[in-house]
């Protein structure tokens, strides 16, 4: 039989806790949402607009920029996260900066290991692009593309089933697209800073920035022509001193009928 000391002891301590259970206060709805709601928002958003950043701002630095600029940024957010959770004021937000930094160190490594695969996507669609080929049919392409992918030959498979693909479907060849290439109005193509940056920066190892290019007026296409007379008929100088050396040989009454029978 328990001594009374012993009951005691335990009635004292389920009173207690049971007194703290009642006492204890709830987090209100603005301390949640202080203190948990508005930082998991804030760093969705901070690991958001870095993705952008990397894939649509920064397209001069090339894919081993935009990876080393997405480990540095995701390195940058662990180390905060691990600096601040040290102290306990800093403790809950820290933990949301560092879940944030390996977010990003996690889809920049996904982005690494994919960027063969997004090339042969981006090539597909382009190409038939400037191949004027419908774009009806690439819903039922992609919708049925996961079918034919092998998870040992990931790339591989890609390749081959896109260069298997027939009729409307097709991947345009080297030929029909070099063609189409010299042919097509790209100057009115909706697509241009595209295909105007990847041109300018093919084989180059610094990347050069086209979003600030100008095209320049068709008229010039016009007046090649005219300038190239020069090379086959002589300057403006050179028949200037030539008219003078003729109207000075023939005086000046013959220099109308010089002109006219000309």
């Amino acid at each position: 039989m328990p001594s009374v000391s012993a009951k005691s002891s335990v009635l004292s301590f389920g009173m207690a806790h049971a007194i703290a259970g009642e006492t204890a206060p709830r987090a209100s709805l603005e301390e949640r949402l202080g203190t948990s709601w508005l930082n998991k928002i804030g760093i969705t958003l901070l690991v958001l607009g870095v993705a952008y950043l990397l894939n649509y701002t920064l397209t001069h630095i090339g894919p081993v920029g935009k990876i080393a600029t997405g480990y540095a940024v995701g390195a940058i957010l662990i180390a905060l996260g691990v600096i601040g959770e040290r102290k306990e004021r800093y403790r809950i937000a820290a933990r949301a900066v560092l879940g944030g930094g390996w977010a990003i160190v996690y889809f920049t490594t996904y982005a690494m290991h994919n960027v063969a695969a997004v090339r042969l996507i981006e090539a597909y669609v382009f190409r038939r692009a400037i191949c004027a080929i419908p774009t009806n049919s690439m819903n039922k392409t992609f919708a049925t593309f996961s079918k034919a992918l092998k998870k040992e030959r990931y790339l591989e498979s890609i390749r081959a089933h896109l260069q298997l693909l027939r009729s409307y479907r097709r991947f345009p060849s080297d030929e029909e697209f070099r063609r189409d290439l010299q042919t097509r109005d790209l100057y009115n193509f909706r697509s241009r800073s595209y295909w105007l940056r990847r041109l300018e920066n093919h084989g180059r190892k610094e990347r050069v920035a086209v979003d600030q290019f100008t095209i320049e007026h068709i008229l010039h296409r016009y007046s090649l022509r005219a300038l190239s007379w020069r090379d086959d008929f002589g300057s403006e100088s050179y028949w200037a001193v030539e008219l003078g050396k003729r109207v000075a040989a023939r005086g000046a009454d013959e220099l109308w009928p010089l002109v006219a029978s000309r």
